[in-house]
């Protein structure tokens, strides 16, 4: 890993268990300052898991979660809510026509009734 860029979050080898389930094994990586970062698999690969660990909606069973260098149990959980949040996207591609993806390209257009040229329903 390239520790010369700061990190806003770092995961050190963050497991996750539900039940008899592992949902995440031994997670390692960091999220740097000034960087996109995307989250891309399949469904049940951990994606909204790992993400309910930034905010500790979750909280992992192994491992170490920091923000800003300092270990997540040692924020106030509030305090860290308010400097972190989540921000999805509807699951469905931007490719198709179905209402999800008009009502996403429609929303600061009132006067528009079919962004994409897809036929009404």
């Amino acid at each position: 890993m390239d520790t010369r860029t700061p990190s806003v979050f770092a995961l050190q080898r963050v497991t996750v268990r539900r039940g008899g389930a592992m949902l995440l094994d031994a997670v390692t990586c960091r999220i740097r300052t000034g960087e996109c970062t995307a989250l891309v698999g399949p469904s049940g690969a951990g994606k909204s898991t790992l993400l309910r660990l930034l905010n500790r909606l979750a909280e992992p069973s192994g491992g170490t979660v920091s923000f800003h260098g300092r270990p997540l149990p040692t924020w106030d959980v509030l305090g860290l809510r308010r400097r972190v949040s989540r921000c999805c996207s509807p699951t469905t591609s931007w490719t198709t026509c179905g209402s999800a993806d008009r009502t996403s390209t429609t929303t600061g257009r009132p006067n528009c009734s079919n962004a994409w040229g897809c036929p009404q329903r």
